[in-house]
């Protein structure tokens, strides 16, 4: 399985995980109405450059970071 980190459509710096499909790339200029992320929010807008390993880091902007999709993630991923 192959993860991606996405932001939100209405809410900047609002970060989610959403699975990459067999074979698909990471969509950067915009995903398909509807696409999920592992929470479930389907108001998902893009996916962005940030590698995994960047998640919940916090900088000088206000980011958010989805607890339900880190959960669900560490389920698929423990430590």
């Amino acid at each position: 399985m192959k993860f991606v980190i996405a932001e939100t459509r209405s809410s900047t710096w609002h970060y989610h995980l959403r699975e990459l499909a067999d074979g698909e790339e990471p969509k950067y200029s915009g995903l398909p109405e509807g696409t999920k992320a592992l929470c479930g929010n389907d108001n998902l807008g893009w996916d962005t450059r940030s590698p995994l390993d960047a998640w919940g880091r916090k900088s000088h902007i206000p980011e958010r970071w989805c607890p339900e999709c880190e959960r669900k993630y560490r389920e698929l991923h423990p430590v």
